[in-house]
């Protein structure tokens, strides 16, 4: 480069088609040295991965959602589910009803309260564990049970402000006892349930 220079500044002595080519071999030097090879550029910097700490923290955040009070209910002819389909059924009182499990995989359908039945029913649901519980309460009871997050490998059931895994023996509701099978079994055993859809109405319900 200096070299260059150099003899740019004595082109004087030089004719005028060596002058061009010196001025324009002089302007690549400059823009070889002032711009950086794109092949040695330094690699793009790696995707940030979460931190397994905040990742563990959110698996054991306590989060309040608000729960499922009264949903409704369908009558059997009223739906057309396959006889496959996983359900919870419940019989408490005159009450026979069949709770759809894929209904209560939704984060917001993991805690359904049904107070309009003779007993109020309380029917939970974490879809990390696969655990049910059903909870029950005594009679002209209102149950307002809320899914209260995640925690130490359990949910959480939030009532009266007060904090529970899924499966404390200190909630202080009454267990109920429930049958775990397919849709087609509980149906024929029992021809004149009612079934809760939660979010899959859309899908089940006849046309």
């Amino acid at each position: 480069m200096k070299c260059l220079i150099d003899r740019l500044a004595d082109s004087t002595r030089m004719p005028l088609r060596s002058r061009w080519v010196l001025v324009l071999a002089s302007m690549f030097v400059a823009i070889g040295c002032d711009t950086a090879d794109p092949t040695m550029l330094p690699p793009p910097p790696h995707p940030l991965l979460p931190d397994p700490e905040s990742v563990d923290a959110m698996m054991n955040t306590p989060f309040i959602i608000p729960p499922v009070l009264d949903p409704v209910i369908y009558l059997a002819k009223e739906v057309d589910i396959p006889a496959d389909e996983r359900v919870v059924g419940i019989v408490v009182g005159e009450t026979v009803r069949a709770y759809l499990i894929s209904a209560l995989k939704h984060m917001q359908s993991h805690v359904v309260n049904e107070n309009q039945t003779e007993f109020p029913v309380c029917v939970t649901y974490c879809d990390r564990t696969d655990c049910v519980r059903v909870l029950g309460g005594d009679k002209g009871d209102t149950l307002t049970v809320q899914t209260g997050g995640f925690q130490n490998g359990e949910m959480l059931l939030r009532l009266n402000e007060q904090m529970y895994p899924q499966n404390s023996a200190d909630v202080p509701l009454k267990d109920v006892q429930y049958t775990r099978t397919t849709w087609g079994e509980w149906l024929q055993a029992h021809p004149s349930t009612t079934v809760y859809l939660g979010y899959r109405k859309d899908d089940l319900l006849k046309r």
